[in-house]
C-alpha cells in the first residue's frame, strides 16, 4: 500500500502561513529513497524546508509540480514501502 508524502501539518502553527510552494524535487519517480532522506524542498516567504521521506521505498507518483502553491497538509506524492 502506498504511503503519502504530505506538507507537514505542524506548519499550521506558524501564524499567517496558509500555503507553501513546492521547490525542487530531490528524488525522481522510480527512485529508491531511504526513510528520513530529503525528497522535496518546500518554500515559504522566510525559509526553504527539506521534507524527509516518511518510509524507505520507491517514489511512485509526484502530484505537485515545482513552483506549485499547495495548502497545508496537502498530499505531494506517494511512495511504495520496501
Amino acid at each position: 500500500m502506498e504511503v503519502e508524502i504530505q506538507v507537514p501539518p505542524q506548519l499550521d502553527e506558524i501564524p499567517g502561513l496558509r500555503h507553501v510552494t513546492v521547490g525542487r524535487w530531490l528524488a525522481a519517480v522510480g527512485e529508491t529513497v531511504l526513510e528520513g532522506a530529503s525528497v522535496v524542498e518546500l518554500e515559504t516567504d522566510l525559509v526553504i524546508l527539506e521534507l524527509p521521506a516518511p518510509v524507505s521505498g520507491k517514489l511512485t507518483r509526484i502530484l505537485k509540480k515545482t513552483g506549485q502553491r499547495v495548502g497545508l497538509s496537502e498530499t505531494l506524492a506517494f511512495m511504495l514501502p520496501g
